[in-house]
């Protein structure tokens, strides 16, 4: 449906995979997969399905709907200071939407890789950034949103975090990282404690909101860009937040790892 921001989301998030694991994201190579260059195509609300019902979407070529997305990379590696080494294209596809797919290398600010799995209980769970209403595919799917917001691209936002993430990492204290994609917070740190054999316990009620009036569901499950979660024991949650704030990045503590082998998730009274 918005060829732009899902191109630069898809470039910023792949660069936030590489910062998860401890390093600053240099160089990006891309590849497209998209119908002719003069087949028609809809681009809006109704772009999944091909036809416009709305009467919001627009007809363009294939190649216009490239321009935008080639736009939308290239703009968000000249937000994080990535360089394009490259890439490649294909015009026989016949999907509806197109396939972008991008690999993205870094060099490591840390002794070793930083990984996902939780280390301990009693950590605390420390996320960057704030957390908005777009990216509620996931909740639109399942019937939990009336209207479908792709991800927006947050440029400046995704480059706080990556700053914030990179000085966080330089304190030497974070035990575990995860980049904030698919399914949000509540990916994020189910899969964490599921892979370290732990538990957690989040309050959603503390996380950051970009719009009044969120669900809970929509915190737990939105994917809005520019945003990680770490873990680091609680005598060393101050150093490393101090840090994050110290390049204008938004930071809380939202929960800690647990001994069981439940995730729960409060919003106020409710779980």
């Amino acid at each position: 449906p918005r060829p732009y921001d899902a191109a630069a989301t898809g470039a910023g998030g792949a660069m936030r995979d590489v910062t998860a694991m401890g390093a600053r994201p240099f160089f990006l190579l891309d590849f497209v997969g998209t119908m002719p260059m003069e087949k028609k195509v809809i681009v809006g609300p109704c772009g999944f399905a091909g036809t416009c019902s709305c009467g919001k979407c627009v007809e363009m070529s294939s190649q216009e709907r490239l321009n935008l997305i080639m736009k939308g990379i290239t703009d968000m590696c000249t937000a994080m200071d990535v360089f394009i080494l490259g890439g490649g294209i294909s015009t026989s596809f016949n999907d509806i939407v197109p396939a972008v797919v991008a690999a993205v290398i870094g060099k490591l600010v840390t002794e070793k890789p930083l990984t996902k799995p939780a280390k301990a209980a009693g950590d605390k769970i420390i996320l960057v950034g704030q957390t908005g209403n777009d990216g509620n595919d996931t909740l639109f799917r399942a019937g939990l949103a009336e209207q479908m917001r792709p991800a927006e691209a947050l440029f400046d936002e995704e480059r706080v975090t990556m700053e914030a993430s990179l000085a966080a990492f330089q304190t030497g204290r974070i035990k575990a990282s995860s980049d904030l994609g698919a399914a949000g917070i509540g990916a994020a740190v189910c899969e964490s404690a599921r892979y370290g054999g732990f538990g957690a316990e989040v309050s959603l009620s503390e996380v950051p909101v970009k719009v009044k009036g969120m669900t809970p569901e929509e915190i737990l499950i939105c994917e809005t860009q520019a945003r990680m979660a770490f873990q680091v024991s609680p005598e060393n949650t101050a150093q490393v937040m101090e840090a994050i704030q110290s390049k204008g990045a938004t930071t809380t503590v939202i929960g800690e790892i647990t001994v069981d082998d439940q995730e729960i998730f409060r919003y106020n009274d409710r779980i």
